[in-house]
């Protein structure tokens, strides 16, 4: 109707008409529709009008609509020159679908430019509370990496994968040492738990386990980290602060689940203590995924598992009673590794 010539709209209206049909067409992939608006919208380039979408960015996506790469490439360099004079939630969209494009063509260097690419665009993204290009980025950013996001099926695996990825600088919250306690922790079972319950439920059930977990985790001194539905990492300057607040949250939760008989909340976690300062690449490659690994692979819903090195740090915490220790095998993690379960539950 805006566009019909019977009735002429303002131009800045008519371009805005235009730039959602061009929207429309990227994601039907109608390539008649995208020839149709990448025509319409080549008088309008180097310019936004007033939206997310600067004019070169969707002709980018037009032009990948058609299969012209190329072009579109040449368009997306032109979207990010006009958005570099200011524009920074257009530049971290154009940036993105960028990156995705390149991914795709995948010739010689285009990772490394799609890296860059994706990089800018998270670091734009997180500081703008731009959420679901948070999402997407880190989703590509694994998959530049070689990993399949949707092979990830736990909670637990979601974030320790996200913070492998986005690697935060742990080490203003490490002891003096240079050491960090991590901790990790999800719902076991959260699955089949939310399928039963359905969304309206499930939410509820969240949110409650959410508040439970950040309010001790807030109580002994730790710092979430990172927070993927019910799964969480959080970091603790000191491996006792760590247990001992694995023990309030399996205790809140022993309080809360009498109350609640069909929405039972049972937790895993699991912990280990690392020195990010000695090593990034180890701490990453090999802490952070033992840490998870033990909440993921040896930790069932209601148990605390911490690895034997955390233990030897609690030499002569006798307020905190472990069980002996048994030798397992871990997901990504060559050999056997020692862990020991936290026994939390008070005597009656």
């Amino acid at each position: 109707m805006v566009l019909s010539p019977s009735a002429p709209a303002p131009p800045l209206v008519s371009v805005l008409a235009q730039l959602g049909l061009a929207l429309i067409a990227v994601l039907r992939k109608d390539r008649g529709l995208a020839a149709e608006q990448y025509e319409a919208l080549q008088p309008f380039r180097g310019t936004l009008p007033g939206t997310f979408y600067q004019i070169d960015h969707a002709l980018a996506l037009l032009a990948l609509t058609m299969g012209r790469v190329d072009d579109a490439i040449g368009h997306f360099e032109e979207a990010l020159a006009f958005c570099r004079r200011g524009y920074r939630a257009p530049y971290a969209s154009a940036a993105y679908d960028y990156a995705e494009a390149l991914f795709q063509r995948s010739e010689a260097e285009d990772r490394n430019r799609a890296a860059t690419l994706v990089d800018e665009a998270l670091a734009i993204a997180r500081e703008l509370g731009m959420r679901p290009l948070i999402e997407r980025a880190v989703g590509l950013k694994l998959r530049l990496q070689g990993i399949d996001p949707s092979h990830i099926k736990t909670s637990i695996g979601a974030v320790a994968v996200v913070v492998q990825v986005e690697r935060p600088d742990l080490r203003p919250h490490a002891a003096p040492d240079g050491s960090v306690t991590l901790m990790f922790t999800d719902i076991a079972d959260s699955t089949a738990m939310a399928e039963r319950l359905g969304d309206e439920r499930w939410l509820a059930v969240i949110r409650a386990h959410n508040a439970i977990v950040r309010e001790r985790v807030k109580a002994h001194g730790g710092v979430e980290v990172s927070h993927r539905g019910d799964g969480f990492m959080v970091a603790f300057p000191g491996p006792r602060a760590g247990v001992l607040c694995a023990v309030a949250v399996q205790r809140a939760f022993a309080e809360r689940n009498p109350e609640h008989p069909d929405e039972q909340i049972l937790v895993r976690i699991g912990l280990h203590t690392g020195q990010p300062a000695r090593d990034e690449d180890t701490f990453y490659g090999t802490d952070v995924n033992l840490a998870a690994r033990i909440a993921d692979d040896v930790a069932e819903g209601g148990q605390i598992a911490v690895s034997s090195r955390l233990r030897e740090l609690l030499q002569g915490d006798g307020d905190i009673e472990l069980g002996q220790q048994r030798q397992v095998a871990l997901k990504g993690l060559s050999g056997k590794h020692g862990v020991f379960e936290v026994r939390w539950r008070e005597e009656t």
